[in-house]
Protein backbone atom coordinates (compact mmCIF):
# COMPACT_ATOMS: atom_id res chain seq x y z
CA UNK A 1 0.00 0.00 0.00
CA UNK A 2 2.98 2.26 -0.59
CA UNK A 3 1.10 4.36 -3.17
CA UNK A 4 -1.80 4.95 -0.76
CA UNK A 5 0.57 5.87 2.07
CA UNK A 6 2.50 8.28 -0.13
CA UNK A 7 -0.67 9.92 -1.47
CA UNK A 8 -2.07 10.38 2.02
CA UNK A 9 1.27 11.74 3.29
CA UNK A 10 1.28 14.41 0.58
CA UNK A 11 -2.35 15.33 1.33
CA UNK A 12 -2.05 15.68 5.09
CA UNK A 13 1.50 17.02 5.48
CA UNK A 14 0.38 20.69 5.39
CA UNK A 15 -2.22 20.31 8.16
CA UNK A 16 0.17 18.23 10.28
CA UNK A 17 2.85 20.91 9.94
CA UNK A 18 0.40 23.74 10.62
CA UNK A 19 -0.59 22.01 13.86
CA UNK A 20 3.04 22.00 15.03
CA UNK A 21 3.76 18.33 14.41
CA UNK A 22 6.13 16.36 12.23
CA UNK A 23 4.70 13.54 10.13
CA UNK A 24 6.69 10.43 11.00
CA UNK A 25 4.86 7.88 8.91
CA UNK A 26 1.59 6.87 7.28
CA UNK A 27 0.77 3.16 7.22
CA UNK A 28 -2.18 1.77 5.27
CA UNK A 29 -3.34 -1.78 5.95
CA UNK A 30 -6.11 -3.28 3.82
CA UNK A 31 -8.21 -6.25 4.86
CA UNK A 32 -11.12 -7.18 2.61
CA UNK A 33 -13.37 -4.17 2.11
CA UNK A 34 -11.85 -2.26 5.02
CA UNK A 35 -8.62 -0.34 5.58
CA UNK A 36 -6.75 1.05 8.57
CA UNK A 37 -4.90 4.33 8.04
CA UNK A 38 -2.36 4.86 10.82
CA UNK A 39 -0.87 8.37 11.01
CA UNK A 40 2.18 8.65 13.27
CA UNK A 41 3.16 12.16 14.36
CA UNK A 42 5.88 13.63 16.55
CA UNK A 43 6.46 17.02 18.16
CA UNK A 44 9.50 18.95 19.37
CA UNK A 45 7.67 20.37 22.37
CA UNK A 46 5.52 17.37 23.19
CA UNK A 47 1.77 17.67 23.36
CA UNK A 48 -1.44 16.52 24.95
CA UNK A 49 -4.58 14.67 23.97
CA UNK A 50 -6.44 17.87 23.11
CA UNK A 51 -3.83 18.76 20.49
CA UNK A 52 -3.90 15.22 19.13
CA UNK A 53 -7.70 15.31 18.97
CA UNK A 54 -7.62 18.58 17.04
CA UNK A 55 -5.10 17.11 14.62
CA UNK A 56 -7.19 13.96 14.19
CA UNK A 57 -10.19 16.07 13.17
CA UNK A 58 -8.09 18.14 10.77
CA UNK A 59 -6.65 15.04 9.10
CA UNK A 60 -10.13 13.50 8.88
CA UNK A 61 -11.49 16.60 7.16
CA UNK A 62 -8.72 16.50 4.55
CA UNK A 63 -9.32 12.82 3.80
CA UNK A 64 -13.10 13.24 3.75
CA UNK A 65 -12.81 16.12 1.27
CA UNK A 66 -10.57 14.22 -1.17
CA UNK A 67 -12.12 13.91 -4.62
CA UNK A 68 -11.79 11.21 -5.76
CA UNK A 69 -11.60 9.47 -2.35
CA UNK A 70 -8.03 8.46 -1.62
CA UNK A 71 -9.09 4.90 -0.72
CA UNK A 72 -11.93 4.62 -3.21
CA UNK A 73 -15.13 3.09 -1.84
CA UNK A 74 -13.40 1.25 1.02
CA UNK A 75 -14.44 1.82 4.59
CA UNK A 76 -11.46 2.85 6.67
CA UNK A 77 -10.43 3.49 10.24
CA UNK A 78 -8.17 6.47 10.93
CA UNK A 79 -5.70 6.21 13.80
CA UNK A 80 -3.60 9.22 14.82
CA UNK A 81 -0.89 8.34 17.32
CA UNK A 82 2.52 9.20 18.73
CA UNK A 83 5.54 7.06 17.81
CA UNK A 84 5.98 5.13 21.08
CA UNK A 85 9.25 4.64 22.89
CA UNK A 86 10.35 1.69 20.74
CA UNK A 87 10.46 3.83 17.59
CA UNK A 88 14.01 3.48 16.17
CA UNK A 89 16.06 6.67 15.93
CA UNK A 90 16.49 7.01 12.17
CA UNK A 91 16.33 10.74 11.45
CA UNK A 92 18.37 13.72 12.71
CA UNK A 93 15.40 15.14 14.61
CA UNK A 94 14.94 11.80 16.38
CA UNK A 95 18.49 12.06 17.73
CA UNK A 96 18.02 15.69 18.78
CA UNK A 97 14.79 14.94 20.65
CA UNK A 98 16.40 11.96 22.40
CA UNK A 99 19.38 13.97 23.68
CA UNK A 100 20.24 12.77 27.17
CA UNK A 101 18.03 9.67 26.98
CA UNK A 102 19.33 6.16 27.53
CA UNK A 103 19.73 4.29 24.27
CA UNK A 104 20.92 0.92 22.97
CA UNK A 105 22.79 1.22 19.68
CA UNK A 106 23.49 -1.74 17.40
CA UNK A 107 26.32 -0.95 15.01
CA UNK A 108 26.81 -2.22 11.49
CA UNK A 109 29.89 -4.20 12.61
CA UNK A 110 27.75 -6.28 14.98
CA UNK A 111 28.74 -4.59 18.23
CA UNK A 112 26.29 -3.04 20.68
CA UNK A 113 26.72 0.15 22.66
CA UNK A 114 24.56 1.29 25.59
CA UNK A 115 24.67 4.83 26.91
CA UNK A 116 23.02 8.22 26.63
CA UNK A 117 22.41 10.23 23.47
CA UNK A 118 24.81 13.15 23.29
CA UNK A 119 25.37 15.91 20.76
CA UNK A 120 24.45 15.52 17.11
CA UNK A 121 27.03 17.21 14.89
CA UNK A 122 26.01 20.34 12.98
CA UNK A 123 26.37 18.43 9.71
CA UNK A 124 24.27 15.59 11.21
CA UNK A 125 26.95 13.07 10.20
CA UNK A 126 28.04 12.00 13.70
CA UNK A 127 26.40 11.45 17.07
CA UNK A 128 27.99 11.26 20.52
CA UNK A 129 26.99 8.40 22.80
CA UNK A 130 27.90 8.97 26.45
CA UNK A 131 28.98 5.72 28.10
CA UNK A 132 29.47 5.33 31.85
CA UNK A 133 31.66 2.52 33.16
CA UNK A 134 32.57 2.16 36.84
CA UNK A 135 31.48 5.70 37.55
CA UNK A 136 33.51 7.27 34.74
CA UNK A 137 31.67 8.82 31.81
CA UNK A 138 33.14 9.31 28.34
CA UNK A 139 31.68 10.38 25.00
CA UNK A 140 32.13 8.12 22.00
CA UNK A 141 31.55 9.70 18.59
CA UNK A 142 29.83 7.47 16.03
CA UNK A 143 29.17 7.94 12.36
CA UNK A 144 25.41 7.97 11.88
CA UNK A 145 25.98 5.75 8.84
CA UNK A 146 27.51 3.09 11.11
CA UNK A 147 24.34 2.82 13.22
CA UNK A 148 22.19 -0.18 12.30
CA UNK A 149 19.49 0.43 14.92
CA UNK A 150 19.12 2.71 17.93
CA UNK A 151 16.23 2.50 20.38
CA UNK A 152 15.55 4.67 23.45
CA UNK A 153 15.11 2.77 26.71
CA UNK A 154 12.66 3.44 29.54
CA UNK A 155 14.70 5.22 32.22
CA UNK A 156 13.48 5.86 35.76
CA UNK A 157 16.78 7.35 36.94
CA UNK A 158 18.48 10.66 36.28
CA UNK A 159 21.72 11.32 34.46
CA UNK A 160 24.73 12.26 36.56
CA UNK A 161 26.27 15.72 36.34
CA UNK A 162 29.09 14.37 34.16
CA UNK A 163 26.63 12.61 31.85
CA UNK A 164 24.52 15.74 31.42
CA UNK A 165 27.64 17.80 30.69
CA UNK A 166 28.92 15.33 28.08
CA UNK A 167 25.44 15.14 26.53
CA UNK A 168 25.41 18.92 26.19
CA UNK A 169 22.52 19.43 28.61
CA UNK A 170 21.85 21.83 31.46
CA UNK A 171 21.83 20.86 35.12
CA UNK A 172 18.04 20.86 35.40
CA UNK A 173 17.31 18.84 32.26
CA UNK A 174 15.15 15.79 32.95
CA UNK A 175 16.76 12.93 31.03
CA UNK A 176 14.20 10.29 31.96
CA UNK A 177 12.48 9.04 28.82
CA UNK A 178 8.72 9.45 28.78
CA UNK A 179 6.79 6.41 27.61
CA UNK A 180 5.60 8.48 24.64
CA UNK A 181 3.88 11.77 23.92
CA UNK A 182 0.43 10.27 24.40
CA UNK A 183 1.20 6.68 25.26
CA UNK A 184 -0.12 4.87 28.28
CA UNK A 185 1.86 1.93 29.71
CA UNK A 186 1.12 -1.08 27.56
CA UNK A 187 0.39 0.66 24.28
CA UNK A 188 -0.15 3.79 22.27
CA UNK A 189 -2.98 6.16 23.06
CA UNK A 190 -4.60 6.34 19.67
CA UNK A 191 -7.48 8.43 18.49
CA UNK A 192 -9.57 6.18 16.30
CA UNK A 193 -12.08 7.34 13.72
CA UNK A 194 -14.20 4.91 11.66
CA UNK A 195 -15.19 6.13 8.20
CA UNK A 196 -17.74 4.86 5.71
CA UNK A 197 -17.78 5.76 2.02
CA UNK A 198 -20.84 7.97 2.44
CA UNK A 199 -19.64 9.69 5.62
CA UNK A 200 -20.12 13.41 5.94
CA UNK A 201 -17.09 15.47 6.99
CA UNK A 202 -16.55 15.85 10.72
CA UNK A 203 -18.03 18.79 12.53
CA UNK A 204 -15.87 20.97 14.79
CA UNK A 205 -17.79 19.66 17.80
CA UNK A 206 -16.69 16.03 17.45
CA UNK A 207 -15.38 14.77 20.78
CA UNK A 208 -12.21 12.74 21.11
CA UNK A 209 -10.57 10.70 23.85
CA UNK A 210 -7.90 7.99 24.10
CA UNK A 211 -9.01 4.82 22.36
CA UNK A 212 -12.32 6.47 21.46
CA UNK A 213 -14.21 5.53 18.33
CA UNK A 214 -16.25 8.07 16.43
CA UNK A 215 -18.80 6.53 14.09
CA UNK A 216 -20.84 8.14 11.36
CA UNK A 217 -24.36 7.19 10.43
Amino acid sequence: MADDSQAISVMISPVVGDAGFDLDDVIVHRSGDRSVVRVIVDSEQGGDLDLLADLSRAVSEVLDAADPPVLGALRYTLEVTSPGIDRPLTRPRHWRRAQGRKVVVDLADGTTLAGRVGRLAADEATIDIVVTDRGRSTARTLSVNDVATAVVQVDFGRATRDERHLCGLGEETDTRAPVALWEEPGGDADLVDIHHPDDAPHSATDAAAPDATRGHA
